[in-house]
């Protein structure tokens, strides 16, 4: 029964209705202030709108010049609900247009859309060979209502979705090259990458100093056995337009049925993946050594390439090695092991 004598209480149990009149007046300049540095609108729970309501009654009419947490309007929005005398459906009214389409057809349309790259019109056909009455104006606007529009797919059609569908038999290549010190000094030597797009495995040529149609018809058949021998199939080879692509390099392709296909002028993504393999061997080995000879070049690659495939997690194979599984969670040691004077390393577990 303490609350009975709550000070506030108290006052007002003492006061006249004069005093009552101006201690409102004092709240509700009091609420003003307050509502000033609150935000424009204010999201109240159902149980704080039924206290509401609750306590407006007792107030009576006053409460259009008292309340100021929403609109009058509102407010008699929240009597009506709370009587059930709100809306058309209060009044025995029915709602008007069609009814909304069973959820059951709605999930069905969204299926159809997410799984396949078809337009409005395919979805529909499917529809109808199911047995579903739905028109076409229903399908757009259940795809635009989940903000899916196939004429607006960004995926459909695009070199990415070329990649997806061909990944498999695809191939890129590209040189690259670099400056090595011999005794006649410094010259320019070059190298011939192929990458497997589907698995990032990659052929890398020899280097050499002329890549004349002699040593290119030589690369593509060594590619050719390296691709057979991992079995990864070689329908196209992607190539930029270097003019060192001579046409004995395309004839010795042709005889084993690989397409060798130029990409566009200023298209760096329809050879981006190649491009992103020679970045990374030039930053992670070859830039960290000055090479002395064809021979010495060679080492630094091979042993970047037994690194590459078969030590390094590839980021754009969720971080797991290119050729071999996931070592299995164990107790062993953790051990380092190091290539080329610890510039490039790998860390296994020990067998117990």
């Amino acid at each position: 029964m303490r609350w009975l004598f709550h000070p506030l209480l108290l006052l007002l149990a003492n006061s006249s209705d004069s005093q009552l009149a101006k201690q409102v007046e004092y709240l509700k300049a009091e609420n003003a202030m307050l509502r000033k540095r609150l935000p424009k609108w204010l999201q109240t729970t159902a149980e704080e709108r039924a206290l509401l309501v609750k306590l407006g009654e007792a107030v009576g009419p006053g409460i259009r010049f008292l309340i100021t947490i929403v609109q009058y309007n509102c407010y008699r929005r929240w009597v009506n609900k709370a009587n059930g005398t709100y809306g058309n459906a209060a009044r025995g009214y029915k709602k008007a247009g069609r009814p909304r389409t069973p959820e059951h057809i709605r999930e069905l349309v969204l299926k159809l859309a997410r799984e396949n790259n078809w337009g409005y019109t395919r979805i529909l056909g499917e529809l109808r060979k199911l047995g579903l009455k739905v028109s076409r104006s229903t399908v757009v606007n259940i795809l635009r209502e989940h903000r899916f529009d196939p004429k607006l797919d960004p995926t459909k059609g695009n070199w990415g979705a070329f990649f997806k569908v061909h990944a498999n038999t695809l191939w890129q290549c590209d040189f690259f090259q670099r400056h090595i010190v011999t005794p006649t000094g410094v010259r320019q030597i070059f190298l011939l990458a192929f990458l497997h797009v589907s698995t990032r495995r990659v052929y890398l040529s020899p280097c050499t100093f002329k890549p004349d149609p002699v040593w290119m018809r030589g690369q593509a058949k060594a590619f050719l056995e390296y691709a057979n021998k991992e079995g990864l199939g070689a329908k196209v080879v992607l190539r930029d337009n270097d003019c060192k692509y001579v046409a004995e390099f395309g004839k010795a392709l042709a005889e084993a049925g690989t397409k060798l296909r130029a990409v566009a002028f200023r298209s760096p993504n329809m050879n981006a993946y190649i491009e992103r393999f020679i970045q990374t061997i030039q930053q992670e080995c070859l830039d960290k050594f000055i090479a002395f000879s064809q021979e010495h070049l060679d080492l630094l690659t091979g042993e970047f390439m037994e690194h590459y495939h078969k030590e390094r997690p590839h980021q754009g194979k969720g971080n797991v090695l290119l050729t071999r599984p996931p070592q299995p969670e164990a107790e062993g040691e953790i051990v380092c092991r190091e290539r080329l004077g610890g510039v490039l390393r790998h860390y296994y577990r020990e067998a117990a």
